[in-house]
């Protein structure tokens, strides 16, 4: 590995550690889902980012629009406490993309379910302050997993992909209250 590549790679990683550090976390509710807020998007971004350098790819670049898209996805499957891209009865992915504004020509998306018991977490302890403190250890947890999946990892590493959002919901009621859902969205 080149010296440029290995300092690329280090820059990458030091520009994720601060998004994980990022304080701009400004989580809302969706129905009874916490979602999370921008920081969640920078630190998974940088995750990710980090990976496609080690692979010689471009970083992808935020879109808040693709972020939208994302956490609309993450409240709609917490909502309906299902982990699937097409919910019955909401909006197709194509539909979401357009009601986000979203102007992309190819996109993709990756979504992934976890649990406040991984972080030693129980449902009474949700609150606003919990999303920005999860924000940081969700990206770490989420990146790890996508890359171990063909499926993610290919939209991971599209290189057709330039831009990229991401949101996670938290339920924050029975069933399922601690259950988090997780969504990614990429366009080119």
């Amino acid at each position: 590995m080149t010296t440029r590549r290995l300092l690329l790679i280090a820059g990458l990683a030091a520009a994720w550690l601060g998004a994980l550090r990022a304080a701009a976390e400004t989580p809302t509710a969706s129905g009874d889902a916490l979602l999370s807020g921008d920081a969640f998007a920078a630190a998974l971004l940088a995750g990710i980012n980090a990976e496609r350098a080690a692979r010689g790819l471009p970083a992808l670049g935020p879109d808040p629009r693709l972020t939208a898209a994302a956490r609309h996805q993450a409240a709609l499957m917490a909502n309906a406490r299902v982990m699937e891209h097409e919910i019955p009865g909401t909006p197709a992915f194509p539909a979401r993309l357009r009601s986000a504004r979203a102007r992309v020509r190819t996109a993709g998306e990756n979504i992934l379910r976890d649990n406040l018991s991984r972080y030693g977490l129980g449902c009474g302890a949700l609150s606003a302050d919990l999303a920005l403190r999860l924000s940081g250890q969700v990206a770490v947890v989420s990146v790890p997993r996508w890359i171990g999946s063909p499926k993610h990892f290919d939209n991971i590493m599209n290189p057709r992909f330039r831009r990229a959002g991401a949101g996670f919901a938290v339920v924050t009621a029975e069933p399922g209250c601690g259950q988090i859902y997780v969504a990614q969205v990429f366009g080119g």
